[in-house]
């Protein structure tokens, strides 16, 4: 993956492999927590957030799907939906959250699976997107390959079990109000998290 065959303008983009930045010099893609190497088609080094990448291979990227997934900093991959489970990473790749978690059946069912970008917090929200008597929220989602869905969130799993295809957090055992405290203090910083969901 991502070996340059010929270069006839190496200084007009900087880019390589998945979105890395070329080293002319090295010949390494950097992306910041490690570096791949092209010309072998394999990183200089393990993933940093070593088995909580959720792959055997610690020289892996991605679950190998490049087309599908990213990585943006090389270090991780946040939010991952599995089989009834939400897991919520930080940036060393520590586990944050882990609790049950639902997709569908109603609506057009469970979201697919694949890569997903999320979006900013909306606090304050009421109705299925909060538990009872708690304060609500929602995350926005955004699918990296073409799917005919929008709307599509992670949320408190509140009023009637299941969603629209949402990722709904258990009210269960205080689950859904544990990941919102954990959001809050990440999205009331100053920079706007850069987050991804793998849905498995």
């Amino acid at each position: 993956w991502g070996k340059m065959v010929k270069n006839t303008l190496p200084d007009f983009q900087p880019y390589g492999f998945a979105g890395g930045f070329y080293d002319r010099y090295t010949g390494l893609v950097r992306f910041g927590a490690r570096d791949y190497d092209p010309e072998v088609g394999r990183w200089t080094s393990k993933d940093p957030i070593l088995f909580a990448g959720g792959d055997t291979n610690l020289y892996g990227y991605v679950a190998n799907d490049p087309v599908n997934w990213v990585d943006p900093d090389g270090l991780r991959k946040n939010f991952v939906f599995q089989g009834g489970n939400l897991s919520f990473y930080g940036d060393a790749g520590e586990l944050l959250f882990e609790g049950p978690a639902v997709s569908g059946p109603w609506g057009n069912g469970a979201l697919p699976k694949g890569s997903y970008s999320v979006g900013g917090m909306r606090d304050g929200r009421s109705g299925s997107f909060a538990c009872d008597g708690s304060n609500g929220y929602s995350l926005d989602l955004e699918s990296r390959s073409p799917i005919n869905r929008n709307l599509l969130r992670i949320h408190p799993d509140g009023g009637t079990p299941g969603t629209k295809g949402c990722v709904g957090v258990s009210c269960q055992n205080g689950a859904a109000d544990a990941l919102g405290e954990i959001l809050r203090g990440i999205y009331n910083q100053p920079m706007t998290p850069w987050i991804d969901l793998d849905v498995r």
